[in-house]
């Protein structure tokens, strides 16, 4: 089919290109790049940032030990003998009631929705070491199933080198390897998230609306995208409805289930939540860039702009331009403006990095800034690989004392990446968008 414009014989030529010897050297190399950088993280989280990490260090144990507590022993998991208990276990003393010392950041209670349980669940009959052990293998095996489903979600098929080159690189990068040496159950969530995305993308929306309600088990990463894609399927209710009731029916049967196990368990979680801002003492980055009164500001500026966004967009089409571009924006606004600046709830930027990547040919044609700022973006990255890279190199001749002194060198720019890709959405912006635009929605 011709083009117009394009001559019939450039078009031929520029699809067979994609089989050149030429075009797999360099993805082949692209590989083993990858395949070098991602070795180099393991390394530095392995032996710079994680030496010895044990499993008292675990993020998932106070989960892990409550949903035993209250499934075995009927206790509650957000009372103050099982979080005692749970802190003993990770700093050999209650902190509660230990006094003339220095204390811990994290209370390390049970600070999640109560309905995580069920999906520990399977684990409870295990030991915390055998669970400990099972999931070094299986959070890596998730962590590259989430992948393959925002892969799907986007709808960016590509040859199995560059497939593979993509899925080591979004598993070895900083932010998943923490979440893993953790045992942080935000990979779970961003699973949900991606199976959820992934099963809409293939006509699935009961099953999608029923793993964006299991998502929600790690909220400040899930709500707001979750409501997002809600408000957009009321307005395409004929094909979506089924999106909208399973999120429903999913999320009543969590949240009634456990209040059948807990009665007030809403009530505890939220008081859990108060607590858990005051005893970390997290801000979001915006209030650590622009203080107490600058952020929350700019942080309301920002909701109210996505939800213009998700307004003049609602009547999208799943798959379209504009839709994954809302999608994208919210994910970066949640990050940007929820209360933590753990680096661990980046990998919820996945799909946008990936989404970006994709379409890398049309964000180069759309001005020099904003060719800049992906540059930036990409540059911003890249620098943890890099610098994990010279560590590698120099762990020979240096000692590892003196290179654990300075791992934050290597971590320095990681705060900064969601704040680029909320400036590179917002030059794409007038691109993507358009100046005014009007979409008839269904009936």
């Amino acid at each position: 089919m011709d083009y117009p414009g394009v001559p019939v014989r450039r078009t031929i030529l520029s699809n067979l290109r994609i089989s050149t010897p030429g075009l797999v050297k360099r993805r082949v190399s692209l590989l083993v790049i990858a395949i070098c950088v991602a070795y180099s993280m393991l390394f530095f989280v392995d032996r710079i940032w994680a030496p010895g990490k044990s499993p008292h260090s675990s993020d998932l144990y106070p989960r892990w030990y409550g949903t035993r507590e209250l499934l075995l022993r009927g206790r509650d998991p957000y009372g103050s003998a099982v979080s005692q208990e749970i802190q003993v276990w990770r700093y050999g003393h209650s902190v509660s009631t230990e006094q003339g010392r220095s204390q811990p950041n994290d209370e390390n209670r049970f600070a999640y929705p109560l309905y995580i349980i069920f999906v520990l669940a399977p684990f409870v009959r295990l030991s915390f070491h055998e669970t400990y052990e099972l999931l070094r293998v299986v959070l890596p095996v998730i962590s590259v199933a989430t992948t393959l489903f925002w892969m799907r979600a986007i709808r960016w098929k590509c040859d199995p080198v560059l497939l593979s080159s993509i899925v080591l690189l979004s598993t070895c990068n900083f932010q998943t390897l923490e979440s893993i040496y953790l045992q942080q159950p935000v990979l779970l969530a961003m699973a949900f998230l991606a199976g959820s995305c992934a099963a809409l993308a293939a006509n699935r929306p009961y099953v999608s609306g029923a793993l964006l309600a299991l998502a929600t088990i790690k909220p400040q990463v899930s709500v707001l995208f979750a409501l997002w894609v809600l408000f957009w399927a009321c307005f395409a209710w004929r094909r979506q409805k089924g999106l909208v009731i399973g999120f429903l029916v999913g999320l009543s049967l969590l949240i009634g289930g456990s209040e059948l196990l807990l009665r007030g368990w809403i009530l505890e979680f939220c008081t859990g939540l108060v607590a858990y801002q005051r005893y970390t003492g997290t801000i979001s980055i915006l209030t650590f860039a622009f203080g107490r009164l600058g952020g929350p500001i700019l942080s309301l500026g920002l909701l109210l702009t996505v939800s213009l966004l998700a307004w003049q967009t609602r009547c999208e089409s799943f798959g379209s331009p504009r839709f994954y571009f809302t999608c994208s924006s919210v994910l970066v606004v949640m990050l940007v403006i929820a209360p933590t600046m753990y680096p661990t709830g980046q990998i919820a930027l996945l799909p946008v990095i990936l989404w970006t990547m994709k379409n890398s040919a049309e964000v180069w044609t759309e001005g020099r800034w904003v060719r800049l700022i992906y540059v930036s973006a990409l540059c911003l990255i890249a620098w943890p690989w890099f610098g994990s890279l010279f560590v590698l190199a120099l762990h020979r001749v240096v000692p590892i004392e003196a290179l654990r002194s300075a791992w934050f060198i290597v971590l320095a720019p990681i705060l900064l990446v969601p704040v680029a890709f909320l400036l590179l959405l917002t030059m794409r912006a007038r691109t993507n968008l358009g100046a005014r635009f009007e979409v008839a929605c269904e009936s």
